[in-house]
C-alpha cells in the first residue's frame, strides 16, 4: 500500500508567463502543485500546495496545458497523482545590467551615432547597433509576454546577428525555445551562451532544467553541479539536483542535496516533503515522518504532506495514525483521490469494512481506480 509514482515522461511543456507585477516587485519562488494526471496524460485536476500567491495563477495556467505519456500499471493506463514544481527566477542576466553595461547604455543613449570605447578594440560598441539590439530585446520580451514565441526567437536571432558574441541573446533565445518545448534548440543556445560566458551559473541551471525534461538526468546533474560550483548558496539548484538524483533512485545523494537546500533556506516546506519522500524510499520511515511533520509545521494546510506522512505511518503498521493523516488530507482537499485510496487500504487492514467501501467509492469517483 502507499505506492506512488516517482517519474513520468513529459511530452508537452508550456512555460509560465512571469506576471509583470511580480517581476516589477522582484518576487521569485517555486510554486508546488498537486496534479491529477488522467489516463490519457492530460492534466485533469490541479491544487496548490505552496508558493508565492502572486505566482500561483501563472503556474496553474501553464501546467493545465502540459501533456504526459500515459502512466501504466500492469500494462494498463491509469490516472495518477504527483507533485509538480514551477520555478520563477529573476536572473541577473535577464533583469539587471552590469556596471559596464550601464555605462555603455548611458553613453549610447547620449551619443546614439558614436562609438563607445576605442574604435577597433574588442570592448568598443557601435551605438547604432547597441540601440538596435536594445530595441530587439525589448520587442522580444514584449512578444514573450504575449506568448508569441516565434516572434521572440526571430528578434533574438536578429540581435545575435548584430552582436554574435552576446551571451545574453543566446540565453534569452534558449528560454524562448524552451517555452516552445524545443528543448534541443534551447540546449544548443544555452551551450553557446556558456561558451561565451562560462561563469554564468543561471545558464547552467537553465540548461540543466532542459536536460531534465529530456530525461537526460546525468547531464542535468552535471549542469546543476557546475551551477552550484559557481554559486554555492543557491538553494533552488540543490533542490533541482536532488530531484534529478531521486529520479535516478540515488536517494542518498538526493537526501544530501535536499539537506543542503534546507540549510540554505530552512523555511521551504516543499524540500522537507521531498526529503521525506526520499527517506521513505530508503525505508527510513521515522525520518520520513519527521520531515513531513516539519513540512506540516511550516505549512499546516499542506494536504500532500499529510498523505506522505500517512504512507510512512502505514509502512510502520501504524494504521490508525495513517488513517488520521489521510483523513486530514481529505479534509484539506476533498477531491484528493489518492488519499481516499490510501485510507481504503488502511481501513481494510483495521477491519473497517464499511469505511473501506466508502473510500473505494470516493477514490473511483475522483478517478483513482487502481483497485
Amino acid at each position: 500500500m502507499g505506492s506512488r509514482v516517482t517519474s513520468g515522461k513529459l511530452i508537452h511543456k508550456v512555460q509560465p508567463e512571469y506576471p509583470p507585477e511580480a517581476r516589477n516587485a522582484r518576487i521569485e519562488g517555486t510554486v508546488v502543485l498537486q496534479a491529477t494526471i488522467a489516463k490519457d496524460g492530460t492534466i485533469w485536476e490541479l491544487h496548490t500546495i505552496s508558493g508565492p500567491k502572486e505566482l500561483i495563477p501563472a503556474a496553474v495556467k501553464a501546467v493545465e496545458q502540459w501533456r504526459y505519456q500515459s502512466f501504466l500499471l500492469d500494462g494498463q493506463p491509469v490516472a495518477v497523482e504527483t507533485a509538480i514544481e514551477v520555478n520563477f527566477r529573476l536572473t541577473d542576466s535577464q533583469d539587471e545590467l552590469t556596471d559596464a553595461q550601464n555605462e555603455v547604455a548611458s553613453y549610447c543613449t547620449e551619443h546614439p551615432t558614436s562609438i563607445y570605447g576605442a574604435p577597433g578594440t574588442a570592448s568598443s560598441v557601435n551605438c547604432s547597433d547597441w540601440a538596435r539590439q536594445d530595441q530587439l530585446f525589448k520587442s522580444a520580451k514584449s512578444k514573450l509576454i504575449k506568448r508569441d514565441f516565434d516572434g521572440a526567437i526571430a528578434d533574438y536571432t536578429k540581435a545575435i546577428e548584430l552582436k554574435p558574441d552576446d551571451s545574453a541573446a543566446y540565453e534569452h533565445r534558449g528560454d524562448a525555445k524552451a517555452f516552445k518545448s524545443d528543448l534541443d534548440g534551447a540546449i544548443a543556445d544555452y551551450s553557446k551562451a556558456i561558451e561565451l560566458k562560462p561563469d554564468d551559473s543561471a545558464v547552467y541551471e537553465h540548461r540543466g532544467d532542459a536536460k531534465a525534461f529530456k530525461s537526460d538526468l546525468d547531464g542535468a546533474i552535471a549542469d546543476y553541479s557546475k551551477a552550484i560550483e559557481l554559486k554555492p548558496d543557491d538553494s533552488a539548484v540543490y533542490e533541482h539536483r536532488g530531484d534529478a538524483k531521486a529520479f535516478k533512485s540515488d536517494f542518498d545523494g538526493a537526501i544530501a542535496d535536499y539537506t543542503k537546500a534546507i540549510e540554505l533556506k530552512p523555511d521551504d516546506s516543499a524540500v522537507y516533503e521531498h526529503r521525506g519522500d526520499a527517506k521513505a524510499f530508503k525505508t527510513d520511515f521515522d525520518g520520513a515522518i519527521a520531515d513531513c511533520t516539519k513540512a506540516i509545521e511550516l505549512k499546516p494546510d499542506d494536504w500532500a504532506a499529510y498523505r506522505s506522512r500517512g504512507d510512512a505511518k502505514a509502512s510502520k503498521h501504524d494504521y490508525y495514525g495513517a488513517i488520521a493523516d489521510f483523513t486530514r488530507a481529505i479534509e484539506l482537499n476533498p477531491n484528493f483521490g489518492a488519499a481516499y485510496y490510501a485510507r481504503y487500504w488502511a481501513r481494510r487492514v483495521t477491519g473497517d469494512r464499511a469505511g473501506a467501501e466508502a473510500d473505494e467509492a470516493s477514490a473511483r469517483r475522483f478517478g483513482y481506480d487502481r483497485f
